[in-house]
């Protein structure tokens, strides 16, 4: 476990416990007095001072001066089988886990300890980037044992590490994510789940939905702090303007929705059969537009009140959609992008800057506002259900795994949270061309 370029730590069986703090040169064993005929199995240190490390058999050691001393912090925990991983995300929150899918938190530095439970491979269903360095993840878990469950994960480190925050022992499924700031946020699921996050989302709690809703919620967008607007199956649209408190209900067409956007007022959803329908007051009301295509349409986003692009296509054998409107989305033109590949996700920063992302592992942009596209990434091992731009530069492509550029698209760089992982939707709190709170999903039922 290295603290800093020269510090760092060695854990071993019955509990030893070795230091250095010259790169190396010199190696110490710390005396802690610990009397455990047991192995430590892994550590981590939140900060450079507070440290963790837990022995298989579950008990807690705790240091506050870099390793130079150890106290035992817990040694009650029941397990079930033995502990192999301890993470901590700041000096008081941190997970272990081990065999038999056993996963533990605490919130109190480490002296108290709960059990959670995570099971992978998961299918990740929604990500938001909360800044450029805190993401929320939710989650579906899919594991033989005990069937499919959602649950919603936060990393603090750009998606290197991450913590569970909820888990819902009913099993319904994640399906999106969206704040307004750090302190408001809701989630959405299966059977008409409706999540509130509380301690800038380290927790979340139920929120009463319509009596006797259970369709399947697919995508929420926030449009200030009080007013929700929600889109599912079976052409459901749900609103709220008193943070969930009570809601309207409406279903507005017989297909589902599997995306909305909002710009102020306005706001567009779109779903299978190729839907389009628009609102011009909130949410309120809603009205379903020509938009020149029967294929699916996965996602939406305008750039401002007049432009905005939709993509889809059709799954099987292949062929991808993309739509323009230049006139606030009363008609569409189909933009004939001669793409091939099945299109989850579009993109733009500007007007004329966009991004598609789709099966095969396709990532294609445009810069002449979608007349023609260029591929940046294509792997047909993989399929990619979102791409999303913070800046100009700073990019992120979700689905079977977690992609990253730098430098426009130019190049990508794997930084997926886990193995067997499979992402749906990537959400930023604000937009490039208008800084103003965003959304952009593209959740599509498995």
């Amino acid at each position: 476990m290295c603290i800093n370029p020269d510090t760092a730590l060695f854990f071993g069986r019955d509990a030893a416990i070795l230091r250095t703090a010259d790169g190396g040169a010199t190696i110490h064993k710390i005396i802690t007095g610990f009397d455990i005929p047991n192995h430590m199995t892994s550590s981590d240190f939140p900060t450079p001072e507070i440290g963790y490390a837990v022995s298989y058999n579950g008990k807690v050691f705790k240091t506050t001066d870099a390793g130079l001393s150890w106290i035992v912090a817990c040694d009650t925990i029941q397990l079930a089988s033995d502990i192999n991983c301890i993470k901590f995300a700041d000096s008081l929150t941190g997970y272990m886990a081990g065999g038999d899918n056993q996963v533990f938190r605490t919130t109190d530095g480490g002296y108290s300890w709960h059990l959670q439970t995570t099971i992978y491979p998961a299918i990740f269903h929604d990500l938001y980037l909360m800044n450029a360095d805190t993401l929320f993840a939710a989650v579906m878990d899919n594991n033989m044992a005990i069937g499919i469950g959602g649950s919603i994960w936060k990393s603090y480190d750009t998606g290197k590490s991450w913590v569970e925050c909820y888990h819902d022992l009913s099993h319904r499924s994640i399906n999106a994510i969206d704040f307004t700031n750090m302190d408001t946020g809701y989630a959405v699921g299966g059977d008409g789940l409706i999540l509130r996050a509380v301690y800038q989302g380290m927790a979340w709690d139920p929120v009463p939905n319509p009596a006797g809703l259970n369709k399947a919620l697919m995508d929420i967008k926030l449009t200030d702090s009080h007013t929700i607007i929600v889109v599912g199956s079976q052409g459901t649209v749900m609103k709220s303007a008193d943070d969930g408190q009570s809601w309207t209900l409406d279903s507005i067409s017989s297909s589902g929705f599997l995306s909305v956007d909002m710009l102020n007022n306005t706001g567009y959803a779109t779903g299978v059969e190729g839907k389009v329908f628009q609102t011009l007051d909130n949410g309120n009301t809603w009205t379903a537009l020509s938009k020149g295509s029967t294929d699916v349409l996965n996602s939406v986003c305008f750039v401002n009140d007049s432009t905005g692009y939709a993509a889809g296509g059709i799954y099987s054998p292949g062929k991808g959609t993309i739509l323009k409107t230049t006139d606030g989305g009363e008609n569409w033109t189909d933009l004939d992008c001669g793409i091939s590949d099945y299109l989850f996700s579009v993109y733009f920063t500007g007007i004329y800057t966009g991004f598609v992302a789709g099966t095969r592992g396709l990532i294609a942009k445009t810069t002449d506002g979608g007349e023609s596209w260029t591929t940046l990434y294509s792997n047909g091992s993989q399929e990619f259900h979102s791409v999303c731009f913070p800046d100009n530069n700073i990019g992120y492509a979700a689905g079977l795994g977690l992609l990253k550029t730098t430098n426009g698209g130019n190049d990508w760089f794997d930084i997926s949270p886990g193995p067997d992982l499979y992402l749906r939707s990537l959400h930023f709190s604000i937009r490039i061309q208008d800084m103003q709170p965003g959304l952009i999903t593209t959740p599509l039922p498995l």
